[in-house]
């Protein structure tokens, strides 16, 4: 019989061990004495059965990349954004429908994967996550992204496909990095102007969005990412959008399931990518 985990990580805080990896363990909790592992710069956690983890972890003072990808995690300890050299949090496929009170905390973070899990609602404190980078939210059951998400300035890929998304905050205008942005497979029916203030902008996903304003789609069956940014400036489509964040402040005036317009039926062809 193998040796357990609690064995595994005394051994490793023995040794200075700085790769650390339980995948597959099929652990159900992962022992306290993890917070022993000072030196440790990689845990992975990936294909156990965790539902959440010990808040001892917060003392791995040294952990740069923790992967707890595949697990059944339905709650995070707040003492996990304590953790003062993380740059790379895999949450990816687990069963978390909110995020702990302090999760803004991380000093460094530059990679957060949470798609594939049950969150409604991404709390404002993520806007507290200024040094993020990549921030992955797809398959998510998520209605809206809250104002502060502007405060990511040197945020580059923001993934949000497959969502229950019907607009996006005009503060994503403040996103001045932004390079990626995944819409597909929402409810986006308009798209703020500000987005069309973006120069980073390259990649713009849009497919399966019903019903996309026509205006868009036309933009960008005619020329791409830098089509679709043009027409967000202009007087045209300022009117487009106010008259419609107008009517989705009337509860009925929009409604998603009307059936395929020529637009609609078309859109699942918009994922463009549009490089300098």
């Amino acid at each position: 019989m193998g040796q357990s985990p609690a064995k595994h990580i005394e051994k490793a805080v023995e040794k200075d061990v700085e790769n650390l990896d339980f995948r597959g363990f099929g652990m159900k909790k992962l022992p306290a004495n993890i917070g022993q592992a000072t030196k440790l710069k990689r845990l992975g956690l990936n294909g156990n059965k965790l539902k959440t983890l010990p808040p001892q972890i917060a003392t791995c003072e040294s952990l740069v990349v923790l992967n707890c990808f595949n697990n059944q995690l339905r709650e995070l300890p707040p003492e996990i954004s304590q953790l003062p050299a993380l740059e790379e949090l895999n949450l990816m496929s687990n069963q978390l429908t909110e995020l702990p009170r302090g999760f803004g905390g991380f000093s460094v973070l530059r990679i957060l994967d949470l798609s594939s899990n049950r969150l409604t609602s991404l709390s404002s404190q993520i806007g507290y996550l200024t040094t993020l980078k990549e921030l992955h939210l797809g398959y998510n059951k998520l209605v809206e992204l809250p104002k502060e998400i502007g405060e990511l300035i040197v945020l580059e890929k923001l993934m949000v496909n497959h969502n229950e998304l019907s607009r996006l905050p005009v503060e994503i205008g403040r996103c001045v990095c932004l390079h990626s942005l995944d819409l597909s497979q929402n409810h986006v029916n308009i798209l703020p102007p500000d987005l069309g203030t973006i120069d980073a902008l390259k990649v713009l996903k849009l497919a399966e969005n019903k019903p996309l304003h026509e205006g868009i789609y036309d933009a960008a069956k005619a020329d791409g990412v830098r089509g679709v940014k043009k027409y967000l400036l202009t007087p045209e489509y300022d009117k487009v959008y106010y008259e419609a964040m107008k009517a989705q402040q009337e509860p009925g005036e929009i409604d998603y399931d009307e059936g395929p317009s020529p637009v609609a039926a078309a859109v699942d062809e918009l994922d463009y990518e549009e490089f300098d």
